[in-house]
C-alpha cells in the first residue's frame, strides 16, 4: 500500500483520508492532478460544485503528496481569503508530517522536519508545536515550501514551481461585482503569474459563479488568441468540468453514467434533486453544473434553435414580413448602481407561422436578425437606439419598454422619431 500511495495520487488520498468517499469522478480528478504533478499537464482548470471535495484534493492532499515525492518544490496555494488558505496549509502540513514518513520514508524524512519561517526557536519540539499556529509558510528542510496566501495578497520574494488557486470567489456578491472580478484578474496577471518558475505548473479549481470569473477570463483569452499571431504566447489550458449531475461529456473509460451524481457517497441523486429544487435554475447551473449564465434564472434552451448564416434565409418584407426592433432597457441610475448591472438589449426580428400537419394549430417561429446590447447611461443608450432605428429603415417599428423608471427612454425615443418612425410602448 505504501508503494502504491507513493506512485499514485488516487491511492495516496485513500491511504491518508479515513472514511474517504471516492467515486469515478474523483478518480478522474486524481488522475488529472497526477498528470500535473508529473509534468504532462502544465495548465489545468477544474470546475466543481460546492461541498464536493475541491479543497481536500487540491489544497491539502495534493501538495502533501507532491512535496513527499519532491521535497524541493516551492508551492503557492491561494484561496479567497488568507484565513482559509492558512487552514488548508495546516491540514496539508498535518498530512505531510503524519503520513509521509510512513509512506515515503527514505532520505526525504530521515532526520528532517518541516521548519516554520519566522520561528527562530532552537527547540525543534517547540517549532513543531508552533507549526499548526503559523502555517502561512512552512518549509520541508530540502528547499521546498508551502506558501498560503489569499487572492489579492502579496507574493513578493516568493518563487513557485506549482501554483494552485482554489476558489478565488467567496460569495455570489463578490463574483457579481465587476470591480472585484477585475481585481482578481489583475492579481493573477501582476502578482501570481510573476512568481512562476520557467517550468511551473498552474492549477485553478473553482465553483463557477459568473461567466466572466477568472476561469472565464482565461478561457476567453485563449479563445481570442487562437488563430492569431498571439496564439503561441497565450497559455493553453486543459479544462475539466465536473458537474454535480453527469452531463455525458466524459470519457467512457470512467464508469460514471450520464445523469448520475458526481459523488453519490456524499450527495446522491435524490439529495441533489432536492438541492436543485431549493435554489434557482441560475444558481444550479452556475454553482452545481459549472455552466455559468447571465443573471435571470431562465436559461435559453438551444433545442430547436437554428442558426442561419445568410440574410437571404430570413423572411422578406416584400413577402409580407413585418419586422420590429424591441428594446429592453436596463440603464437607469438605480440599475447602474448594482454590482453587476443588466444590459440594455435591442432585438430585431419578426414572427412567421407554420401549420401543424396533425392538429392544424399555428406554430410560431421567432426570427432574430440582429441583436444589440450595451451598458450605458441614459444619454448614450438613447443615442444608440436612435442610431439603430436609422440603420433598420423606415419599415421597422420600434418597441421600447416604458414603465416605471424607463418612461423617460420611451418618451425621448418617441419624440425623436415622431413623424419618422412608429414607436410603441411595451
Amino acid at each position: 500500500q505504501r508503494r502504491a500511495a507513493r506512485s499514485s495520487f488516487r491511492e495516496y488520498v485513500q491511504a491518508t483520508t479515513p472514511g474517504y468517499v471516492g467515486g469515478e469522478a474523483n478518480d478522474l480528478l486524481c488522475d488529472k492532478l497526477q498528470a500535473v504533478a508529473e509534468g504532462r499537464i502544465k495548465r489545468m482548470i477544474v470546475s466543481m460544485p460546492r461541498r464536493h471535495g475541491k479543497s481536500l484534493h487540491t489544497s491539502v492532499k495534493f501538495p502533501a503528496w507532491v512535496l513527499g515525492r519532491n521535497p524541493g518544490l516551492e508551492l503557492v496555494v491561494a484561496g479567497h481569503s488568507h484565513k482559509l488558505s492558512v487552514r488548508h496549509s495546516k491540514e496539508a502540513l498535518s498530512c505531510y508530517l503524519g503520513h509521509n514518513p510512513r509512506i515515503f520514508g527514505g532520505a526525504a524524512f530521515d532526520g528532517a522536519k518541516p521548519s516554520i519561517k519566522g520561528n527562530t526557536s532552537a527547540d525543534q519540539s517547540r517549532q513543531e508545536g508552533h507549526a499548526m499556529k503559523a502555517a502561512s509558510l512552512w518549509e520541508t528542510g530540502f528547499g521546498g515550501s508551502y506558501y498560503a496566501v489569499g487572492v489579492n495578497g502579496s507574493l513578493t520574494g516568493t518563487g513557485c514551481d506549482l501554483g494552485i488557486i482554489d476558489d478565488p470567489y467567496p460569495s455570489r456578491a463578490k463574483a457579481n461585482n465587476p470591480n472585484y472580478r477585475q481585481s482578481i484578474e489583475d492579481w493573477y496577471k501582476s502578482v501570481f503569474y510573476g512568481t512562476l518558475s520557467p517550468d511551473a505548473a498552474v492549477l485553478i479549481i473553482s465553483t463557477r459563479w459568473h461567466p466572466e470569473d477568472l476561469i472565464g477570463y482565461l478561457e476567453e483569452q485563449e479563445s481570442t488568441a487562437r488563430g492569431t499571431d498571439d496564439e503561441g504566447s497565450v497559455d493553453k489550458w486543459e479544462v475539466l468540468n465536473l458537474p454535480a449531475l453527469h452531463d455525458g461529456n466524459f470519457s467512457p473509460s470512467y464508469d460514471w453514467e450520464q445523469g448520475e451524481a458526481l459523488c453519490p457517497g456524499r450527495y446522491d441523486k435524490p439529495r441533489l434533486k432536492a438541492w436543485a429544487s431549493n435554489i434557482s435554475a441560475y444558481e444550479w447551473e452556475c454553482q452545481m453544473q459549472g455552466e455559468p449564465t447571465v443573471r435571470g434564472g431562465n436559461v435559453l434552451k438551444m433545442e430547436g434553435v437554428q442558426i442561419h448564416s445568410e440574410i437571404s434565409d430570413f423572411p422578406k418584407v416584400s413577402s409580407g414580413a413585418r419586422y420590429v426592433r424591441a428594446w429592453d432597457l436596463a440603464s437607469t441610475v438605480k440599475e447602474r448602481a448594482k454590482d453587476d448591472p443588466d444590459y440594455t438589449v435591442g432585438a430585431l426580428g419578426t414572427i412567421t407561422f407554420e401549420k401543424d400537419p396533425v392538429t392544424g394549430a399555428k406554430i410560431p417561429h421567432l426570427w432574430i436578425l440582429d441583436c444589440r446590447f450595451m451598458r450605458e447611461e441614459a444619454t448614450a443608450r438613447n443615442q444608440a437606439i436612435l442610431a439603430a432605428a436609422n440603420s433598420d429603415g423606415a419599415n421597422v417599428r420600434v418597441l421600447v419598454e416604458g414603465f416605471a423608471g424607463y418612461k423617460d427612454g420611451y418618451t425621448i425615443v418617441r419624440d425623436a422619431l415622431s413623424g419618422i418612425r412608429s414607436v410603441s410602448m411595451s
